[in-house]
């Protein structure tokens, strides 16, 4: 290091001196122009900064190279990219001499950009073969790119992450005789493939498999970028080899030639993916592009992707799609993709051709289909498994309440290719006044809004009805849904004081598409737009019960006659009954009805296999509770609960399936008879399974 150090600072010497004897001799530099004498000068300077960095002295200003570790890169990095990561990967890679991205001017240490231009490229490919076992090896790659993909990124944050930067050269070196003399020492080497080249190739190899598949998505659209088309798998037998080139055929299903469709007006680029990673791009939006513009082949030549025996290497074919192609001449429409022949180099330095293994030459192809741009944009309503259960809200009378969530509901947008703004949502309240009378809205709820992730939605109107419609303005939001996404919609309302003459009202909720608006590359429409959702049925009060179910059972009962065949059904429902703002008077008995405010504690009804209520046969009941008993009532006090059990023996007037459903409970916040209902919601939560008598 200390002679390295002294060969730098005599540099440095001889640099000095340059500027001082240029200085020195005036008259000959009066002879120059003042452009050119400042142009040596500049020259000069530049050397001096660059043995700087090489010593690790900062030349430039505050931006120093070294500086920037620790840092994390978090995305893929392609000529023409810019940000402020670009400038960290520049100021990186400048902390080494053997990667710097420029001498002088722009992308030099201290004056590092945010443009990743081609110097920067340049850079990147230096690093990855300084790193060739870490980076290019894995992925089968002998040849360098300038593309700061995944594995690229992931060495340079390994270095950079702990706040070390890029070895330099002379430690570079020191690293691989490091790596050497392992290697020399470690029998299994088989995932060792640093330096691998044309030397290192074993055996004679013979192209085993060529398969061409589909895409795993082969709906794409016009527009898109990188979008897969294809997929190759190679692999050799007998010896390693070196894909050189591989050649295919791009056309429009059906078409034998591009006479009628032009694949060079659809695709703007194809390339190579390999493990994520983009290994070769070639533009394709010109005729020159294809090796046969006639019948539409296309060659991707040095490659440089290495083969190992027995081993798959992955191909993905990707291309970027024009905009605005025509449905006319069926640019828009299904596309085929046909391997023609792949060029490899085997052991000894000799080249082969393959046309005719597996798929090539025709017997399989890919298939995939290029659609209009948003066709494929979708918006889903569904129901979310966050709604909450039906419950009794618990309401003052002379205030109105906090927020409280009423309804969950769901926005999927699936299989969408593009982001859905949202711009329009509209619920649905209907509203009784006791849970069977219609109502208005305005009587019981005095304001909505939409919450998302914590964010706020409340510019609305609302029209009050029966059925109230809550309209919610989303223009000005920005609210954006990612594609494939599924996001949950909480529906919040304030509830009025409630009136006396609206206690045991109730609400549901819902939504659809009708109002539904939203927009993924163009408005959707149509079949973009499905799906709803449907709230429970809640409950309004100031005081009284709340209902919550704890078991149901059914068995049956066999009568030994053996004349008649007379067997009945034994059904039992056990609920919990809690009192609110004063204690509860129930009666001790139970009426088979779907009537209310009649004068027995709880009422029930007996249905087919259907749902349907059954009005034949008889039946027999009995209400139980743990709840203390006053004469004929037992009193649930305020705030506690406690378990009834309503038990009903039932002989149908024909044989089938029947069930029990337990209807309402009716109850007295006096020691009197009933004057209020409490209905059982959700009603299927409240009925037995079917039984066979």
């Amino acid at each position: 290091m200390i002679t390295i150090a002294n060969n730098f600072a005599a540099k440095l010497a001889v640099a000095f001196v340059a500027i001082a004897m240029m200085f020195s001799l005036v008259a000959p530099a009066q002879a120059q122009t003042a452009e050119e004498l400042q142009a040596q000068i500049d020259t000069l300077m530049a050397t001096i900064n660059a043995l700087q960095s090489q010593l690790g002295v900062s030349g430039g200003g505050d931006t120093s190279s070294a500086s920037v570790c620790p840092y994390t890169w978090t995305r893929s990095l392609n000529t023409g990219d810019s940000g402020s990561d670009v400038m960290a990967l520049q100021q990186f890679l400048n902390a080494d001499a053997a990667t710097q991205v420029s001498v002088s001017g722009a992308g030099s240490a201290g004056n590092e950009t945010e443009f990743y231009g081609p110097a920067t490229g340049a850079a990147v490919a230096k690093f990855q073969e300084m790193y060739r076992a870490e980076i290019l090896s894995p992925l089968g790659l002998v040849n360098s790119t300038t593309f700061f993909g995944n594995s690229t990124r992931a060495q340079a944050n390994a270095l950079c992450v702990a706040g070390s930067v890029a070895d330099d050269s002379d430690d570079a070196d020191d690293s691989d005789d490091a790596d050497d003399s392992d290697d020399a020492d470690d029998s299994d080497d088989s995932d060792d493939r640093d330096d691998r080249g044309m030397e290192d190739l074993n055996g004679s190899p013979d192209l085993e498999d060529f398969e061409v598949d589909d895409p795993s998505d082969n709906e794409i659209e016009e527009a898109q970028e990188d979008a897969p088309i294809a997929e190759f798998t190679i692999r050799f037998e007998n010896g390693d080899a070196v894909i050189d080139r591989i050649e295919f055929s791009l056309l429009a299903k059906g078409e034998t030639n591009t006479n009628t469709v032009e694949p060079w007006d659809v695709f703007e680029t194809i390339s190579f993916w390999i493990d994520g990673d983009k290994v070769a791009e070639e533009e394709s939006n010109n005729e020159n592009d294809w090796l046969n513009e006639d019948i539409g082949t296309f060659r991707f030549n040095n490659l440089d992707i290495f083969a190992e025996e027995d081993e798959d290497v992955v191909i993905v074919v990707a291309a970027t799609i024009e905009n605005g192609l025509e449905t006319s001449v069926a640019e828009i429409g299904e596309w085929e993709l046909e391997a023609v022949e792949v060029r490899y180099l085997e052991n000894g330095g000799f080249f082969s051709d393959d046309d005719s293994t597996d798929d090539l030459g025709g017997p399989g192809v890919s298939e995939f289909e290029i659609r209009e741009e948003g066709d494929e944009d979708e918006l889903f309503v569904r129901t979310s498994s966050e709604d909450p259960d039906a419950t009794t809200f618990e309401l003052e009378d002379d205030e109105t309440s906090d927020w409280e969530t009423v309804f969950f509901f769901d926005l999927d947008t699936e299989d969408s290719l593009n982001d859905i703004m949202m711009e329009q949502i509209v619920v649905n309240v209907t509203a009784t006044a006791d849970g069977t009378t219609a109502t208005s809205t305005v009587n019981l709820i005095d304001d909505a809004q939409l919450l998302v992730n914590g964010e706020e939605f409340d510019d609305l109107v609302i029209v009050n009805g029966t059925t109230g419609t809550y309209t919610f303005d989303l223009d000005d939001e920005d609210w954006y849904i990612d594609a494939g996404d599924r996001v949950t919609v909480e529906f919040q309302v304030e509830f009025e004081a409630l009136d006396p003459a609206f206690e045991g009202a109730t609400i549901i909720m819902d939504t659809n598409t009708t109002g539904l608006q939203a927009e993924g590359s163009e408005n959707l429409a149509g079949n973009q737009l499905s799906g709803s959702a449907i709230s429970e049925e809640h409950t309004l009060r100031t005081e009284g019960v709340i209902l919550e179910l704890n078991s149901i059972s059914e068995t049956l009962k066999v009568n030994d006659d053996q004349v008649v065949t007379d067997d009945e059904g034994v059904f039992t429902i056990k609920f919990d009954v809690t009192a609110f703002e004063s204690d509860v008077y129930v009666n001790k008995d139970a009426l088979r009805s779907s009537s209310t405010l009649n004068t027995h504690g709880v009422n029930y009804i007996m249905e087919d296999g259907s749902g349907n209520e059954v009005l034949a046969g008889t039946s027999s009941e009995s209400l139980n509770s743990t709840a203390d008993e006053e004469g004929t009532r037992f009193r649930v006090d305020e705030g506690q609960t406690e378990t009834f059990t309503l038990t009903i023996e039932f002989d149908p007037a024909t044989q089938g399936f029947y069930q029990l459903q337990l209807y309402s409970i009716n109850f007295n916040i006096a020691n009197a008879g009933p004057n209020a209902t409490q209905r059982a919601l959700d009603e299927s939560d409240y009925e037995t399974d079917s039984l066979s008598i």
